[in-house]
């Protein structure tokens, strides 16, 4: 009996290899709904049978003898019923999306084909589009997100780093001008310490020109800040000397453009120690 087996076998094998050589290779091809995958192989099942995935998303075997027939994995007959009392979206808004057309149903549910205002094309249920589940491709989500972490969307303005630049200045003891400002007592008030508020009191820095103090003695304030320009901030550092002439005190630099001074010759002679009277009068036009 064992040697009739053994010789018998080869045989068998030689039979087997014959019929797989005359199956039709049909992975890839899709039938219907159907999308074959691969072979399946069944020890229950007699004949060639393909793993085939639905658009639903259900996997089935199904025989090569019914797979023209077969179409779906049996929701293509289930959505016929339900069309017939299925109440028709297409062409509906819903939020950020749009119904384009009716399509397979997943796991069971009723889907649609949709278009965002973004131009992104999703499948969604027709459950999730009534109830307002689902009211964008996925775009309103992300907005969302990125609106809140940003708190003014200013961060790259001119504005911010003159913000920035005056708080260094005034608590950073590693800023190279920390010794004129924190380390003098300059502070920023406690409203200026959000960015919000300091836009809200100064308004967007104008080109060309740079936050400045009314009293360089004292802190960052609202009362105490305008927006200078280049010219009038030159003229109120400390490093400025002011005189006083006939009780109205300026800078040297203010006397010299409203009289006509010789800058140089006013600033030389202060360093002399005159007084203000001689400062003005040896400056001015000979």
């Amino acid at each position: 009996m064992a040697e009739a087996f053994l010789n018998y076998a080869p045989k068998v094998r030689k039979l087997v290899a014959l019929s797989q050589d005359r199956i039709i290779d049909l992975l890839g091809q899709r039938f219907g709904r159907l999308l074959v995958i691969g072979r399946h192989y069944s020890s229950t099942k007699k004949g060639v049978r393909w793993l085939c995935r639905c658009d639903c998303g259900e996997i089935k075997s199904v025989s090569v003898c019914h797979i023209n027939k077969q179409q779906s994995c049996g929701c293509l007959a289930k959505d016929i019923i339900r069309n017939k009392f299925l109440v028709n979206l297409t062409g509906k808004t819903f939020g950020r999306l749009t119904v384009i057309s009716a399509a397979a149903s997943r796991n069971k549910k009723t889907c649609w084909n949709c278009i965002c205002v973004c131009g992104n094309k999703k499948v969604v249920s027709g459950g999730s589009l009534k109830r307002g589940k689902t009211r964008s491709c996925g775009c309103l989500q992300r907005e969302a997100l990125k609106k809140n972490r940003t708190t003014h969307g200013k961060s790259k303005t001119l504005t911010y780093g003159v913000w920035g630049a005056m708080k260094r200045r005034c608590y950073d003891e590693k800023n190279k001008h920390y010794k004129d400002y924190g380390g003098r007592g300059i502070t920023v008030c406690e409203r200026w310490h959000k960015f919000e508020y300091f836009l809200e009191d100064m308004g967007e820095k104008p080109n060309g020109f740079s936050i400045e103090r009314i009293d360089n003695n004292v802190g960052y304030f609202k009362e105490n800040c305008f927006w200078a320009s280049p010219l009038i901030q030159s003229r109120n550092t400390r490093r400025n000397v002011s005189i006083t002439f006939r009780g109205e005190t300026k800078t040297i630099a203010e006397w010299s453009d409203l009289l006509g001074l010789d800058r140089m010759k006013a600033y030389r002679f202060h360093r002399m120690g005159l007084p203000p009277e001689e400062v003005i009068v040896k400056s001015g036009p000979q």
